[in-house]
């Protein structure tokens, strides 16, 4: 028996991406290899499944896993966990608090002779510019995959300029697309 255990059904399911995700920060290092860092000024509970993800869609375009770490921002201590595992699968991911590296040799770094912007307000200034940008992004992402799921709940399989749309739209026409769910009879009625 292939499965170990009698099929109940065999599911026959699409899996869209309605996100558009963008990472950090992405290296390509002087032996081919990439490293990819996200900055995080929160403790998510996903992040090792979010890096698994990364890596993936990376492997995919760019033909190679890359080296990841997670450089964290944020305020609180860090206590985002660290392992995904879930059956047979497991993921690690390497944590590192900003406030455990010394600034000033990484900014003396000749890799960083331009001063990197970023990297100058991070570890100078300790902020980060765009995290308003980020936030509403992310906002943006979760209300597109909220709606989707919802959209679905109610008029079943969606076609596929649906999905292109919520992956589209900003945070306020999400916001109207939302409202109109509640009152549409049909899938065409929300996107009048």
């Amino acid at each position: 028996m292939l499965t170990g255990q009698p099929v109940v059904e065999w599911l026959n399911i699409e899996l869209p991406m309605v996100t558009s995700l963008r990472s950090d920060l992405l290296a390509l290092l002087a032996d081919g290899n990439y490293f990819h860092t996200e900055l995080q000024s929160e403790n998510e509970r996903d992040m090792p499944e979010r890096l698994l993800l990364y890596g993936l869609l990376f492997k995919r375009r760019l033909g190679k896993f890359p080296q990841q770490m997670v450089l964290y921002v944020g305020e609180a201590p860090i206590t985002m966990p660290t392992v995904w595992q879930e059956g047979s699968g497991r993921y690690e991911i390497v944590c590192r608090d900003i406030r455990d590296l010394d600034g000033d040799v990484l900014m003396a770094s000749p890799v960083l002779e331009n001063k990197n912007k970023l990297f100058g307000d991070v570890f100078r200034n300790g902020k980060m510019e765009g995290l308003a940008e980020g936030k509403a992004e992310g906002a943006a992402e979760g209300k597109a995959g909220l709606l989707l799921r919802l959209l679905t709940k109610r008029f079943g399989p969606l076609p596929v300029w649906v999905e292109e749309r919520l992956a589209s739209a900003t945070s306020e026409s999400l916001d109207l697309l939302s409202d109109r769910l509640l009152d549409a009879g049909t899938i065409d009625e929300i996107f009048r």
